[in-house]
């Protein structure tokens, strides 16, 4: 039976030309695909008052043989099955839950991809140690002063009354269950009371409890940035900055340490990457990896930029209170002038329990800027409803009961620790390292040209250091910082001694001038002071470093104290003023008695004497007693021959640099 045209919303939906034809799944010959009482309701013909049931009763009919083969297929009709398969919204949702019923074609599992977001997330330090895979020397122990875990080393555990905090925080069955996201109440509250100063004072309300400082740090990145925002960060820097950041689509933006200089920010890089977009500066102090300590007046100084741009600050400051060798840890939020910060900090470091996963982060608003933020990051919390409500329930303790003692011990070990290792590697050629004062930590720059076997890749360099020695050490790009290595402090004193006398013996098997290195005495860069600047050459497939020294009657006897060991020289002799020859040949006796120069070459300049004219280059060998030290007769000042020595000498015939060039293109033959 036909349904009347406006009896239901189908009535005005467009026919297809030609009805979709559904091959159901037959019954085997003799069964019923429905069970009986299903079907036995279906022999009258129904009136379509409800289409979803008109629908799928029309298909059980279909499916069981029971609808004439005139009214499955005709066209004019209601029931049809194409038109009411194809154009019923009720029907399609039945088509396909019985497809859903069906089996699905077998077919093999395959490899899913991973996210965006998660090919996104790297840590570097954990991709760079996994790469790590060298078989250490055998016939040495490991020390592995490569990750900042305290716990590791044995020399440092926590502190009996930390312990006793958790024991009673457990028995106490106080803390079996869920807590606020932001942290129980009475935790806000101690951290509250042991963190307040006159200068930044808090409230419980300031606080939000999270699983470790690296999650405190995840906060307030999130709760402050946006995809396409920024956030500056330090460069060699904690590398998890980079693994918070980028995922979300936040540019990290890197501002200079001066490593010559102690470690501290360069404040014209930094000032020089603020842009409309960035969001806020991280300062971690004391620093991790450096062991940097900033002062008061350093602190303020980044401050004074922040507030110039109004920027907010993100402080990591886990590492405050782990400080020595007379170095102050200053709060930044207590410090001028107020601006907006968000501290980070936890248990893990200072407490020597990082596998406890407790931190917080304090919100320190000045001015109201952090209002939306603070509500935020009260958001932001919810993810993981709060961190372990165990060790939550331990921290008031934790906070009144640690004695002064502990701490006392902690900085002890790693004063004892900094100034061994200090002491050791700053005497080891090709090595920089720089000072700590803080954290757990020393950075170690190496001279790529003094050690060619490496390329310049500290990765080779600590791979190489591994097999040879056994001794793990972190390669500065996991920190952004390449031609430096990190090492921990937190050893036994005489375990780090070990580990450091094996760098030396490593780092002098390795040490070599192999690179052609060229000493230019007075003429490099036309200077008049001893400049000590070096700069790569490359002359006939060579590559050289070649110095400028300077030309003074004390160039060559300070160049020694700089620069004790070269390929080769290149002597400069002005002929202008024949007074300046005795000059000129005694420093030229001066740098040939020195055992560890092995070509000289010398650049005849301005030769043209207007009252003698022009000196033969026989007369300059005769003068200059070139002879001699070819043959090795010359003696050394203790009356030790010196041996001979390649010596050449080059006019200038047309312009003053022709002869240098000349003598540096002899240079070149006698190095390759």
């Amino acid at each position: 039976m036909a349904l009347a045209q406006n009896s239901s919303p189908l009535a005005e939906m467009p026919r297809r030309s030609q009805p979709r034809i559904i091959t159901p799944n037959k019954p085997a010959e003799g069964k019923n695909m429905y069970p009986e009482h299903v079907i036995k309701g279906l022999t009258t013909d129904t009136n379509g008052l409800n289409l979803h049931e008109n629908c799928m009763k029309q298909q059980l009919k279909k499916d069981n043989g029971l609808l004439s083969p005139q009214r499955q297929h005709s066209p004019s009709s209601f029931e049809d099955d194409g038109l009411l398969l194809s154009t019923s919204p009720f029907c399609m949702s039945y088509d396909r839950q019985r497809k859903r019923q069906s089996p699905p074609p077998e077919r093999e599992w395959r490899t899913l991809p991973a996210s965006e977001h998660s090919k996104n997330t790297v840590n570097p330090i954990r991709r760079i140690v996994d790469v790590m895979s060298v078989e250490p020397n055998p016939a040495k122990s490991l020390i592995k002063l490569h990750l900042g875990d305290p716990t590791l080393t044995g020399t440092l555990p926590p502190s009996d009354a930390v312990l006793k905090a958790l024991q009673e925080a457990l028995m106490s069955e106080k803390y079996n269950g869920y807590g606020p996201a932001v942290g129980l109440v009475e935790v806000r509250e101690a951290l509250a009371r042991h963190v307040t100063t006159p200068e930044a004072p808090v409230t419980a309300e300031d606080f939000i409890l999270t699983s470790g400082c690296s999650h405190a740090l995840e906060l307030a990145i999130e709760g402050m940035a946006n995809a396409g925002d920024n956030i500056l960060v330090p460069r060699p820097g904690f590398p998890l900055y980079t693994t918070l950041m980028r995922p979300h689509g936040i540019e990290d933006r890197h501002y200079d340490l001066q490593m010559e200089n102690g470690a501290l920010v360069n404040l014209q890089h930094l000032e020089s990457l603020i842009d409309e977009r960035t969001r806020a500066i991280i300062v971690c102090n004391p620093s991790n990896p450096t062991g940097a300590v900033y002062s008061k007046a350093h602190l303020e100084a980044i401050l004074r930029i922040a507030d110039l741009y109004k920027v907010p600050v993100i402080a990591d400051e886990i590492y405050g209170g782990m400080v020595y060798d007379g170095a102050v840890f200053y709060p930044m939020a207590t410090l001028e002038p107020k601006v907006p910060i968000i501290s980070c900090d936890g248990i893990a470091k200072r407490y020597l329990v990082p596998g406890w996963r407790l931190g917080w982060l304090t919100i320190h608003d000045r001015h109201g800027a952090l209002k939306n933020v603070r509500d935020g990051l009260r958001n932001l919390a919810q993810k993981i409803v709060g961190p372990c409500a165990l060790v939550q329930g331990a921290l008031p303790a934790i906070l009144d009961n640690t004695p002064a003692e502990f701490f006392e011990h902690v900085r002890n070990v790693l004063t004892l620790n900094a100034k061994a290792a200090y002491n050791t590697l700053s005497a080891v050629p090709g090595l920089k390292p720089v000072r700590p004062q803080g954290a757990m930590y020393m950075m170690i720059g190496f001279d790529a040209d003094n050690f060619p076997a490496f390329k310049g890749d500290e990765l080779s360099f600590v791979k190489a250091l591994i097999a040879e020695e056994s001794v793990y050490c972190l390669p500065g790009t996991a920190f952004h910082c390449p031609g430096w290595i990190r090492l921990v402090l937190t050893y036994p004193e005489e375990v780090t001694l070990d580990a450091c006398e094996r760098i030396a013996a490593f780092c002098s098997r390795h040490y070599s001038l192999r690179r052609p290195t060229v000493v230019a005495n007075g003429c490099y860069k036309s200077s008049s002071s001893i400049g000590l600047d070096s700069e790569r050459l490359t002359l006939n497939g060579n590559e050289f470093i070649a110095y400028d020294i300077g030309g003074h009657a004390q160039a060559v006897r300070l160049w020694k104290d700089y620069y004790p060991a070269v390929d080769a020289i290149i002597f400069i002799i002005d002929t202008s003023d024949p007074q300046k020859l005795p000059l000129a040949k005694n420093e030229l006796s001066a740098i040939l008695m020195e055992e560890q120069v092995a070509n000289c070459a010398i650049a005849v300049l301005g030769n043209k004497i207007d009252r003698f004219g022009a000196l033969s280059e026989q007369q300059l060998e005769d003068y200059f007693e070139l002879a001699t030290w070819r043959t090795g007769k010359q003696k050394g000042s203790a009356g030790v021959d010196r041996g001979r020595r390649p010596l050449e000498i080059f006019m200038s015939s047309i312009t003053a640099g022709q002869g240098y060039g000349d003598a540096f293109r002899w240079i070149n033959m006698q190095l390759s």
